[in-house]
């Protein structure tokens, strides 16, 4: 569904990449074009009414401050030539509310579409929204939870909030009310409006292309759930006053990050636990840590694996960065038995000419291998121990021309998993399986199998308590690695996935290191 005017059709950039991904959907293809032709008001009149409206303030704003590739309009995508379009005119009812004429609603009918996509008309209502088989989806811009109304994605960034939400819904009569078919969560851009709401609106096109891979496999009993209760307050245009307080907080903040950048050093360190990492389900607390020794002002260590010693004892692995080069290095430092602390300087076990980090180790087949993230170079590359703990030699690469961030392995019912975040700064989670660890990995069809900047991207080692698998997740919504969630899979298919949050790990507030906790 599209808006006609001016006798042309018009589609924006990300409606455009949506309708790209659609078309890359093996089995779906578009049907019908159903256009808006209702005759448009006067360039005078549209002029009057805006200016004796409350919207002129923000119609101001965003033609003077909001630009961005992906709103700019445009003309139909070639996969749409030679697509029947069937014109509409509707009837409004109070302000908003429109209503296909019961003619156009038989001639819909009449085509068997399995679902509409709107991205025209305004609030409809009516027969409409039962005219295919799987109703009208539409988007929201924003946690409909939290706000309803507009600007798409703005009072998120005015008020600075961590995440700012996306829906793909299946409308029902109730305004922001539909049925929620895919959600996501973004990190709020406090800096800058145009850009928060361009990535919810290109990283959600994809949206409707996953519901359609999910109805093709049978996974999409989601389209007959309920309603959202959202009971939010309906939010509106911000006025003249409003964006002057929201031009003050954009150069206070403007300024606290020019601050940070110049006078504040970030600083990480590995710590030791003592105690099964399964047992931070019932107690998230992590108690006492025996950190390891700092090395310079300029060097850093993150990313904390641990290999056990039969007898007690092991060795611990890192991201070993140095700020002067701004590349990190894997390096390891041994931890004797009988509750030693970690000796001696850290060792560099891996080293190559772009930046390497979270090292995942791997033990199979009376083999130790290191799968670290390695983003600069492009691909996914396992390490295998030559002369363990110190010199390793690259095994296998897994994948090429991918930027995969914090990359996990795991095996689990029967099969290998590979969880990975794409890139800052929401780090979407990509799932692919293989059935042997050196074997053909493939991604799972749905990719990214969440959206999610808080429950997202690996957080360290996934584990198995009481037959359940459970994967640990970095929460980066206020800031990067802020705190570690623990995550219960509920389903791990190459088809489907579903998990929840069981609890939250938060750094130690009154430790050496009390503002974050990354893994």
């Amino acid at each position: 569904m599209l808006d006609e005017r001016r006798g042309e059709h018009c589609l924006a950039g990300w409606q455009v990449r949506c309708l790209e991904l659609l078309e890359s959907v093996e089995g779906v293809e578009p049907a019908l074009i159903i256009a808006n032709t209702g005759r448009e008001s006067s360039f005078l009149k549209r002029l009057l009414r805006l200016l004796f409206s409350r919207d002129l303030p923000f119609a101001l704003y965003s033609r003077l401050f909001v630009r961005a590739p992906c709103l700019e309009k445009g003309g139909l995508p070639k996969s749409l030539e030679g697509v029947p379009v069937l014109p509409c005119r509707v009837t409004t009812r109070g302000r908003f509310s429109q209503y296909f004429a019961d003619r156009d609603l038989e001639e819909i009918r009449r085509r068997r579409l399995d679902f509409i996509l709107r991205f025209g008309f305004n609030i409809i209502r009516g027969g409409i929204l039962e005219a295919a088989r799987f109703g009208v989806w539409s988007f929201h811009h924003g946690d409909e939870r939290r706000y309803r109304g507009s600007p798409p994605c703005f009072w998120e960034t005015y008020h600075g909030d961590p995440v700012t939400g996306a829906i793909l819904q299946r409308l029902t009569e109730r305004l922001d009310g539909g049925i929620v078919l895919k959600r996501h969560s973004y990190a709020t851009d406090k800096h800058s409006y145009a850009r928060n709401l361009s990535k919810a609106l290109l990283a959600g096109a994809v949206m409707p292309a996953q519901v359609c891979r999910d109805i093709l496999g049978g996974n999409a009993g989601y389209l007959e759930g309920p309603p959202s209760p959202t009971r939010a307050p309906i939010r509106f245009n911000p006025s003249f006053f409003r964006l002057a307080v929201f031009f003050c907080k954009l150069a206070a903040r403007a300024f606290g990050r020019v601050f940070r950048h110049l006078f504040l050093h970030e600083t990480w360190n590995v710590g030791l636990v003592h105690r099964p990492i399964k047992s931070f389900l019932a107690e998230p607390g992590p108690g006492e840590v025996e950190w390891l020794p700092e090395v310079s002002r300029w060097l850093f260590q993150a990313d904390g694996f641990g290999v056990a010693r039969s007898g007690g004892g092991g060795t611990i692995f890192f991201e070993f960065f140095d700020h002067r080069r701004g590349r990190g290095e894997i390096a390891c430092v041994v931890v004797p038995g009988e509750g030693g602390s970690a000796v001696g300087r850290p060792v560099v076990a891996i080293r190559e000419p772009f930046h390497l980090s979270y090292p995942f180790i791997i033990r199979s087949g009376g083999e130790t291998y290191c799968l670290p993230e390695a983003g600069g170079s492009g691909r996914l590359t396992l390490y295998r121990a030559l002369d363990f703990p110190r010199r390793w030699k690259r095994e296998k690469v897994l994948a090429e021309d991918v930027h995969a961030v914090d990359p996990t392995i795991v095996h689990y019912g029967g099969l290998w998993w590979l969880f990975f975040s794409g890139e800052a700064p929401d780090f979407s989670l990509n799932l692919w399986y293989s059935e042997d660890l050196l074997g053909d990995w493939r991604p799972c069809e749905n990719n990214p199998v969440k959206v999610d900047v808080r429950f997202s991207r690996p957080a360290g080692t996934p584990f198995v308590h009481s037959g359940t698998l459970y994967r640990p997740v970095q929460d980066c919504s206020s800031d990067y690695g802020r705190r570690v969630y623990l995550m219960r899979v509920r389903r791990l298919e190459p088809a489907a996935f579903e998990e929840e949050p069981v609890g939250a790990v938060e750094p130690e507030p009154h430790s050496a290191y009390p503002h974050g906790l990354h893994t």
